[in-house]
């Protein structure tokens, strides 16, 4: 998924979606809750709030380009 950007995480994540991330240690995956009340997005294990999303996608990305994770979207049947 070298092609992934972060306006593609962001649209994706606020629309339901769920990005499994790999990484030399194991998986988790994120996942953005924004009708929630608090609106929420989950990454790494820990629960943030949704304004957080834009720093989350940017860092995602980032660390995909430079090798330290892969990324594939879940997608429900």
């Amino acid at each position: 998924m070298s092609d992934l950007n972060v306006d593609e995480v962001k649209r994706r994540l606020s629309e339901g979606d769920y990005l499994e991330i790999t990484t030399g240690g194991g998986a988790y995956e994120v996942w953005a809750e924004p009708y929630a009340s608090p609106p929420a997005i989950f990454f790494e294990g820990e629960k943030y709030p949704y304004s957080e999303l834009e720093r989350i996608a940017t860092q995602i990305v980032a660390d995909m380009r430079r090798g330290e994770l892969r990324c594939r979207w879940i997608e429900e049947d």
